[in-house]
């Protein structure tokens, strides 16, 4: 095998990382994850799966020794590793009758087949098929093979997310006829060079590379999935028939070749990489090469292999860097770091470029409050001294509905299965004025109804979790046992008021045991929070929701206590029973409950959200509410976000973490803003940020013994006392 190392890049070794298994032959897809490499073999099965034949994929070690080995349904033409879900997805059959496996190294098992639901033809008259594909966040883009007529899907975004289950949905995004740029004559609307759409990987600044293999081209597709998507192209000169390609994030590192013809695994070292040019096998020369994107010129890099088809690349880890922002380039493929989402692209998926997934993660529901009876109050100081100051606050954040119960079922599902709202159907905010229709009226005079029929089975985010792998509990102060479904605890409160209500816990209206329906044992008491001193025996997602003395929701003393009637305005113990008590006491039991989770949280890669269900019924503003995230500053950083976001960017933030399918609203709404490797971060767009800081800054400028008519105070840390560690058993 002869290397051109007279030019830039320079081969600096190669050699042989592995030979094929016995009985095993023509090596294909590489993937890099979970310190493996994956090698899929096709063993000459049928592309159409007719007669079933059958892949073997061989999991590696990074020193080339075989660690296991799986047996697919199949021609196996598609492989990657999802570093969110830990699994390896299995694309099978890419010219007809495709289904999908799954890999978990954990378990050393590979999943039965899922099959694409009726849209897809199966049968002897299946054409078409599903080659490869990528992740994006919390969104998953594959490859459509065989398009024979405009109109035809070429890249389908799958619509269960990255844990699915049952049916295989899809929606395309791209498709046979539509059109883009040629990036090397610069012409406009061209028809796009894809009837032979092939592999598909995620670049460093999250565009879509698509192979085009009978078309000679590579085509580029800018914000995949969104109304800004746009498209370009690079057509390489005649006789050149591409496979796989990489562009680097480092310019230095290791390629992985599937050198088919010679049953074998090549690996090259090579330095002086361009971190804006792809690296590509070209099958019809038996070339590894470098190609320039704006001009198709290719360099050979490695010539004599022999049928090279996979290809996969490690970085130097010391030489890693993300691609830089080229403002004289036109090429919307290769330059700028845009908005990084990666993991489709195996050069990343152990190397500290992917998503930061929380280890845990606990949302705090408090109730019936604006931001401005919140933030900078000297009734709060656990909240603002220590949650907004270590904190990242979203300044700009509201509920989705009125009165409370709608809030809390668009935050855990996306959507309001049944109850009353003002905003059914659901609006991102209502107009001012809403209080006054008959609607509203209704609305706020049933909307502590409860569900009382069969449980709800819309998708919602404990299902998901659940059926991803992961764990989901809700803690209901006052819940009497586990699994309760009743509306209130059958106890009466101080003067006859409730402590537990239903309407303050989705997840008890979803339990059963029917499609997305939960079982009993994720509707957890918060007792069973506090019980064990382990946060690591955590779920993985807990909802915490106080009772409606603790949660803000009445108006009470500092004690948490109605007013006596022998002393109306008075506790028992007489202390003031106001507005501004109420916050003194939700703030205390915020403190004393949750402040040993969330230290602990900050080493731990995990979160504290808290957030509220509304305002307090202020129909002049667009429901402004307190959010504040907290924790590990590997997963978020301290400021203030003045972005507008809802109960629907949180929950598309916390499906979006672990791979889940945005369920109701969530899928069309955009996330909590985050930055590079999935950290949420302040983002200055608006320039508000600035304000917002000075305004927290001057509030840490004097103490909170000072009284307050809720628009003083300062941001002082408060550590308090420590806390016994407050943790539970998962349902997984």
């Amino acid at each position: 095998m002869k290397t051109d190392i007279g030019s830039t890049p320079i081969v600096e070794g190669e050699q042989t990382f592995a030979t094929a298994p016995m009985g095993s032959s023509a090596p294909d897809s590489i993937t890099i994850g979970g310190g493996s490499i994956w090698v899929e073999y096709g063993n000459g099965a049928n592309s159409m799966g007719t007669p079933p034949g059958s892949s073997t994929i061989v999991q590696y070690s990074m020193k080339g020794q075989v660690e296991n080995t799986y047996t697919s349904m199949g021609l196996a033409d598609g492989l990657k590793y999802d570093p969110v879900t830990g699994n390896v997805w299995v694309l099978n059959n890419n010219d007809g009758n495709s289904t999908l496996q799954f890999i978990n190294p954990a378990t050393a098992q590979i999943s039965a087949p899922l099959q694409y639901d009726s849209g897809y033809v199966y049968g002897s008259t299946s054409s078409r098929g599903f080659d490869d594909v990528v992740f994006d966040g919390n969104r998953v883009f594959l490859s459509e093979t065989n398009p024979a007529n405009p109109g035809d899907p070429v890249i389908v975004q799958l619509l269960n997310g990255q844990a699915p289950f049952g049916t295989l949905k899809t929606t395309a995004i791209l498709s046979l006829g539509d059109t883009g740029t040629n990036l090397v004559t610069g012409q406009t609307h061209q028809t796009l060079p894809m009837t032979d759409p092939d592999s598909l990987k995620v670049l460093p600044n999250g565009e879509l590379l698509l192979t085009g293999e009978a078309d000679g081209a590579y085509i580029f597709v800018k914000n995949p999935g969104t109304a800004h998507q746009t498209e370009s192209f690079v057509q390489l000169p005649a006789g050149n028939t591409p496979d796989d390609a990489i562009m680097p994030t480092s310019r230095s590192g290791t390629f992985y070749i599937s050198n088919q013809g010679a049953n074998d695994i090549i690996s090259v070292k090579v330095t002086g990489l361009n971190t804006n040019d792809l690296y590509a096998d070209i099958t019809s020369k038996n070339e590894l090469v470098q190609i320039d994107p704006r001009t198709g010129a290719i360099t050979p890099i490695v010539t004599g292999l022999n049928s090279p088809h996979g290809l996969a690349f490690v970085p130097s880890v010391s030489d890693a860097e993300t691609p830089k922002l080229s403002d004289s380039s036109e090429f919307s493929g290769t330059r700028g770091s845009g908005h990084g989402g990666d993991s489709g692209n195996e050069q990343d998926a152990d190397h500290g470029m992917r998503k930061r997934q929380p280890d845990h993660i606990v949302v705090v529901i408090e109730e019936n409050h604006d931001a401005d009876q919140i933030i900078g109050s000297s009734n709060a100081p656990y909240i603002n001294g220590t949650l907004v100051k270590d904190g990242l606050y979203y300044s700009n954040a509201h509920g989705t509905d009125h009165p409370s119960q709608p809030n809390y079922l668009e935050l855990f599902s996306g959507a309001n299965p049944g109850v009353q709202g003002v905003n059914s159907p659901l609006q991102q905010h209502y107009p001012a004025g809403t209080e006054s229709t008959p609607a509203a009226q209704y609305a706020l005079a049933h909307g502590d109804d409860y569900n009382t029929g069969q449980p709800f089975s819309v998708p919602n985010l404990g299902a998901e979790l659940l059926a991803a792998g992961k764990s989901f509990a809700g803690y209901s102060e006052d819940l009497p046992l586990v699994g309760f479904t009743s509306v209130d605890n059958g106890t009466s409160g101080i003067n006859g008021n409730r402590s537990y209500v239903e309407k303050h816990n989705p997840w008890a209206q979803f339990q059963g045991s029917g499609p997305n329906q939960l079982p009993a044992d994720t509707n957890q008491p918060f007792t069973a929070f506090q019980s064990i001193s382990d946060f690591s025996k955590l779920p993985t997602v807990s909802f915490v929701v106080p009772n409606e003395y603790n949660d803000m929701h009445d108006t009470v003393s500092k004690n948490g206590l109605y007013a006596d009637p022998s002393t109306p305005g008075f506790d028992k113990f007489g202390a003031p029973v106001n507005g501004d008590s109420t916050i003194q006491n939700g703030d205390t039991w915020l403190k004393n409950n949750l402040e040993a989770y969330r230290q602990w949280a900050t080493t731990h890669d995990s979160l504290l959200v808290t957030v509220w269900d509304e305002n307090d019924y202020d129909f002049t503003d667009p429901n402004n509410i307190p959010m504040i995230v907290d924790g590990d500053p590997r997963l978020v950083q301290p400021g203030v976000n003045s972005s507008y976001v809802n109960h629907f960017d949180l929950l598309n933030t916390l499906e979006g973490y672990y791979g889940l399918a945005p369920t109701g609203k969530a899928a069309t709404a955009d996330g909590l803003p985050s930055g590079s490797n999935g950290k949420l971060i302040p983002d200055h767009g608006d320039g508000n940020d600035t304000a917002n800081i000075a305004l927290l800054r001057n509030y840490m400028a004097s103490s909170f013994a000072a009284p307050s008519n809720g628009h003083g105070g300062t941001l002082v840390s408060d550590p308090g006392t420590t806390q016994q560690p407050l943790v539970a058993q998962p349902h997984a």
